[in-house]
């Protein structure tokens, strides 16, 4: 039996698209389950669109492209959407935020996922706002990689103590609420430590010979691979409390936990419902006290250090097992496909997925930015950006439909 062809229409190869997506279609391409491809949305031809039995649209929402949805809904070809943020509640005083937050995107946004067959999302509270909408939602457990996850070596006992925070963002308000007790630990433990910092170094944190920047990998695989050689002993994971942030996943407890670091928390829904305290990490309130005494006792603990790593990557283990989001991806489509009333052909020995569907009336959207005032303050450095990311969006749409190794 021929398997389906699947399409993906992507705004960018961002991690999000990369990981939620193309990186567990291409496994289910390899392994003959389906025919899967990608393409940037301001690049597919109808053809293309024609051929698929089913499309997968991921964070699309701008209006100049929502003829494809028109498209594929015009010839009712299934599609699913995958929403890993709630762009509904993105922070108003941030680029994003009046980007994402502006009328006509919140427009296209509502018609892609009141239209999809199936919206997959990854928080309870972003799945409680699409009730709102009248929308099906499933509820997924989100990916983890194990390829890329290096084995951790035995520690010498003399080497620092290795502190670690990451982030993708640009503009990136969250390390602000450790950063005064990281100041206190550096201040008052300089020679035991060496503190890490990912993609962004915090305007107010003092440079010294034991503060290391590492600058932001757009690959996410490259980042992961290389963060798990690292070897660090102590991760940050600091959260806001607040509709936005509670919609996002227990990324860094995934990281951190794969690979046997000791993390400390915000202790908000986001981590808590997963992590358990002074077992597999830390959790802390948003103050300076708690934060640094979290900090001086791992720092003084190599025990206990050892011991929550070691706990944490086996709860990651038991809830991210290898395999799992593509096995999800495959029951949905199966399932999609068969009540959109094309027989399924997918060959995938697995369970059908059993999201929860919610439905509700639809609430009226809180009042958003412009979007011209937000392209207003790109400077050059943001525009060179822009650039960079839309080659580099190019050059993955080829190495994706070519079958290179991302």
């Amino acid at each position: 039996m021929i398997p389906p062809r699947i399409l993906a229409i992507l705004p960018g190869f961002v991690a999000s698209t990369i990981m939620d997506v193309v990186k567990p279609l291409m496994r289910l391409d390899a392994q003959g389950a389906v025919r899967f491809d990608a393409t940037l949305e301001f690049y597919p031809s109808s053809k293309a669109i024609k051929k698929a039995d089913l499309v997968i649209f991921c964070r699309n929402t701008d209006p100049r492209f929502r003829h494809h949805l028109d498209s594929v809904y015009s010839i009712s070809t299934p599609f699913i959407y995958d929403l890993d943020d709630n762009f509904f509640e993105v922070p108003l005083d941030t680029v994003s935020g009046e980007y994402h937050r502006n009328p006509s995107q919140l427009e296209c946004l509502e018609q892609y996922i009141r239209q999809a067959a199936l919206v997959r999302v990854y928080s309870k509270e972003l799945q409680d706002r699409l009730a709102t909408l009248d929308v099906n939602s499933s509820l997924m457990s989100p990916p983890l990689n194990w390829e890329l996850i290096s084995t951790r070596k035995p520690a010498p006992e003399s080497k620092p103590i290795k502190i670690v925070y990451a982030t993708s963002r640009k503009e990136d308000p969250l390390s602000a609420l450790f950063i005064e007790a990281l100041t206190l630990v550096q201040k008052t433990n300089p020679e035991d430590v060496e503190i890490h910092f990912w993609g962004q170094y915090p305007n107010n944190f003092v440079q010294s010979s034991n503060v290391k920047f590492h600058p932001f990998l757009k690959n996410y695989d490259k980042f992961l691979l290389t963060f798990s050689e690292q070897e660090y002993d102590i991760g940050l994971a600091p959260l806001i409390d607040d509709p936005f942030h509670r919609s996002k996943t227990n990324n860094k407890y995934r990281e951190y936990g794969a690979c046997e670091i000791a993390g400390i928390y915000s202790n908000v829904p986001v981590y808590a419902d997963f992590v358990k305290n002074l077992d597999t990490g830390i959790l802390v309130e948003n103050t300076v006290e708690d934060w640094y005494s979290a900090l001086m006792q791992l720092i003084n603990d190599p025990d206990l250090r050892r011991r929550i790593g070691l706990a944490a990557r086996q709860d990651v283990l038991k809830r991210y097992p290898p395999g799992h989001f593509e096995n999800d991806w495959a029951n949905q489509i199966k399932h999609v496909l068969g009540q959109s009333g094309k027989e399924p052909t997918l060959q995938h020995k697995t369970e059908i997925h059993t999201g929860t569907i919610q439905t509700a009336q639809q609430r009226p959207a809180d009042k958003p930015g412009s979007v011209i005032k937000s392209l207003a303050k790109k400077s050059l450095a943001d525009w060179k950006f822009s650039f960079h990311t839309q080659l580099f969006n190019l050059v993955m749409m080829f190495k994706i439909n070519f079958r290179k190794k991302l």
